[in-house]
């Protein structure tokens, strides 16, 4: 997911320039909304551990079980991507 630049090149040596650019037109919708979903569901948690060094076991543990609700919005933003992508074709 956050190797966009390799799988681009593989579009590039598959199909050539006209199929990585239909490749970026389908995926103009969807992509980005993923992406979003993706970089949020895992470093907002990441970000609560990182700056919890000195906290203990408990306090780490009530951090992240505040973040459910970020991963059940996450959850359904990537539902929600994966219908606009199968149903939509966006």
């Amino acid at each position: 997911m956050f190797d966009l630049g390799g799988v681009l090149a593989v579009a590039w040596e598959m199909g050539g320039i006209s199929f990585l650019i239909h490749l970026l037109l389908t995926s103009a919708v969807h992509g980005p909304l993923e992406f979003l979903f993706v970089l949020l569901c895992v470093s907002e948690p990441l970000r609560i551990t990182w700056t919890s060094r000195g906290d203990t076991v408990e306090e780490v543990r009530e951090k992240l079980r505040n973040d459910v609700w970020l991963l059940l919005i996450c959850l359904i933003g990537l539902f929600i991507s994966a219908i606009v992508e199968v149903f939509f074709s966006l």
